[in-house]
């Protein structure tokens, strides 16, 4: 059996052992201390029985060629310079589209991903601005940041062109869960305060304010669940009032 060369994401691979000229082939190892190109060129000339040594066709390798899927960060050394993920991803694809071009097919892709990594690369823009603008806003209101659940976010958001707007949550994904439109309210509630503040009607000008959007952040482990708010409406005196606003949004 073939020994494989497993390294965890993120790892630094060793480098294949193909030396020629004294120039060592850059590419990680895949199988028996070769990289996946030069495996495979070893492996071919065995199975045709080919005349002399697969060694003396091959060439080492100065680098290692990037996959076309926008920022993703794995080799491409697959099919169609795909890396492993996206060109497995691209088979099943050709399954319902044979006549597919791998080239647009891979610039609308988002990157390879881990459990801990989401992307805003789907998102068209000014909305992949809006959801981040909104994740740096609503990051002081957690304890516990859940990527898995903004990755649901961004896949949900398909079809959005803009947090701004009259629309709920549920209407604007009507598919997610409890958890992602949590998530999305938070983002939202961000995305509006700057919004308003952007446009001169900041809610620091409202009678009833909201504690999130102006800075309070989070005590607990769960985060802030609920918005806080201040009706400042129950105080008759306009100075008192006014005197109140001013402290709280200081």
């Amino acid at each position: 059996m073939p020994v494989r060369n497993r390294v965890a994401f993120g790892g630094v691979p060793e480098q294949c052992s193909f030396t020629k000229d004294g120039q060592r082939c850059v590419r990680p190892r895949s199988c028996k201390e070769l990289c996946a190109t030069h495996y495979t060129q070893r492996k071919t000339h065995t199975t045709r029985k080919a005349a002399g040594r697969w060694e003396d066709t091959a060439v080492p390798y100065d680098g290692t060629p990037a996959c076309p899927a926008p920022a993703c960060p794995l080799p491409g050394l697959y099919g169609r310079g795909l890396c492993r993920h996206h060109a497995q991803r691209f088979r099943e694809h050709r399954h319902i589209h044979p006549d597919a071009d791998v080239a647009p097919w891979a610039a609308q892709q988002p990157p390879y991903l881990v459990p801990h990594q989401f992307s805003l690369l789907p998102l068209p823009e000014p909305l992949r601005w809006e959801v981040l603008y909104g994740l740096q806003q609503v990051d002081p209101w957690l304890r516990i940041f859940e990527p898995p659940q903004v990755r649901r976010m961004v896949r949900d958001l398909a079809g959005t062109s803009t947090l701004i707007g009259d629309i709920t949550d549920q209407q604007m994904c009507p598919r997610s869960t409890v958890a992602v439109l949590r998530i999305l309210g938070r983002v939202r509630t961000a995305v509006r305060a700057g919004h308003a503040k952007h446009t001169g009607t900041a809610p620091a000008h409202d009678d009833v304010l909201d504690l999130r959007a102006l800075g309070q952040r989070s005590r607990t482990p769960a985060g802030i669940r609920q918005s806080k708010t201040v009706d400042l409406r129950t105080i008759r005196q306009p100075w008192l009032r006014g005197l109140l606003r001013t402290w709280t949004i200081q």
